[in-house]
């Protein structure tokens, strides 16, 4: 209750505190909290240096009054997490994820078509086809093969897994023949069920063949579900508190990133250079020719060894771009002058009308996808398959 009460001070603290970043607050007619964006300009800033890659998804938050946290991140130059806004909600539902989009928007200004990749979810696909029309959206290829498992029936192990790595090479394939082709095989030894819900995939939104858009390689939405964990902590917190130790907690990374890559020497960030190394090696001498959109000629031309291959790599993937991603900052919001009586006077905010807790436990874990296998322990100490480990044991030893 009394963070709600504070919120509209933290509202005017964070939009002067920071004034070119968005908070937009939206409360029902009764003054009862609905939801809230909170965008920040140095990631905003930042995200023009980064792939046009959007991965967002809703999390379920573990407060009094429970709700809903919608997010959307990007990935730096270097593969880590760069979060760029978030909201809280009272539910995922089509109605808030269109808001959400509506927001998002009018934060960005970004005049690059955007990518999203995301699960699968109905609201969220709507919203992004209406808001967005012309960016193209990449379902999780992890969700994607949780779902395909649902249809495996009492096929064995090696079975499953067999077209799970054939439905892994579908999504992969380069090619709209060779796609085509593996396809019709994964319809053809997985069945009635795994045919029909192949079928009810649209190509364009999963396969490398048909998208029309550049992922550069991402396929699951894995990116935010780590934002989800990372955040953790902080989902069970009120809400006040929950945005402000957010908001603490991107701005420490920002100026710890912006500190480490100082100190790095190359032209490439240290993790993509590292993963480029390989691939340099195994095809510097390479001349490839083109002779139609399926078909290339390769060849091994050794004076091509001479060339920079750095010259190569996209710009997001350079030092420079890293140093301008993290080269603004977010700040602080002061709070000596807090007003003592804050959420005393007419502006007061009200807590979410119908949104209270359920009795018992609360949960803490999200519930796994069908297929998902949980690991089991065994207790170094008593020896049995559990939940507990040698740390953890109460059980008697047998002498």
């Amino acid at each position: 209750m009394e963070s709600f009460k504070e919120l509209s001070w933290f509202v005017g603290a964070f939009r002067a505190s920071n004034p070119d970043s968005m908070c937009v607050l939206e409360r029902h007619d009764s003054e009862h909290f609905k939801r809230m964006f909170l965008g920040f300009a140095a990631c905003k800033y930042g995200f023009t240096f980064c792939r046009p890659i959007l991965f967002v998804d809703g999390t379920f938050l573990k407060s009094t009054h429970n709700g809903c946290l919608l997010s959307a991140c990007a990935k730096d130059g270097n593969q880590g997490l760069y979060p760029l806004c978030l909201a809280i909600v009272d539910s995922e539902n089509y109605d808030n994820w269109y808001w959400f989009m509506e927001q998002l928007k009018d934060f960005l200004e970004d005049g690059r078509v955007l990518v999203f990749v995301s699960d699968r979810h109905d609201g969220l696909l709507q919203a992004i086809k209406q808001i967005f029309p012309s960016s193209p959206h990449s379902h999780c290829l992890v969700h994607l093969k949780e779902n395909l498992k649902k249809r495996f029936g009492g096929l064995d192990n090696s079975k499953k897994k067999y077209l799970v790595n054939l439905f892994n090479l579908c999504a992969y394939a380069p090619t709209v023949r060779e796609f085509e082709k593996l396809l019709n095989k994964l319809k053809k030894e997985g069945g009635v069920k795994v045919a029909a819900f192949l079928d009810t995939l649209d190509n364009q939104h999963w396969c490398h063949a048909y998208f029309p858009g550049k992922r550069y390689g991402e396929l699951s939405s894995n990116l935010v579900e780590c934002f989800n964990n990372w955040i953790k902590k902080e989902r069970s917190l009120p809400i006040t508190l929950l945005f402000d130790k957010i908001r603490l907690k991107i701005m420490e990374q920002m100026s710890a990133r912006r500190s480490a890559s100082m100190k790095w020497k190359g032209v490439i960030c240290p993790i993509m250079e590292k993963k480029f190394k390989g691939l340099f090696n195994v095809s510097k001498t390479w001349a490839i020719s083109r002779s139609s959109d399926d078909l290339y000629d390769v060849r091994c031309d050794p004076s091509r060894g001479g060339k920079n291959l750095n010259d190569y790599v996209d710009h997001y993937y350079s030092v420079d771009a890293f140093h301008n991603t993290y080269s603004k900052s977010i700040n602080p919001i002061p709070t000596i002058w807090k007003d003592v009586s804050v959420g005393s006077d007419a502006n007061v905010l009200l807590p979410p009308l119908c949104n209270k807790r359920p009795p018992g436990r609360p949960r803490t874990e999200r519930i796994p996808s069908t297929g998902v296998k949980s690991r089991k322990i065994t207790c170094g100490r008593c020896g049995q398959v559990g939940r507990h480990n040698r740390v953890r044991c109460k059980e008697p030893l047998q002498h």
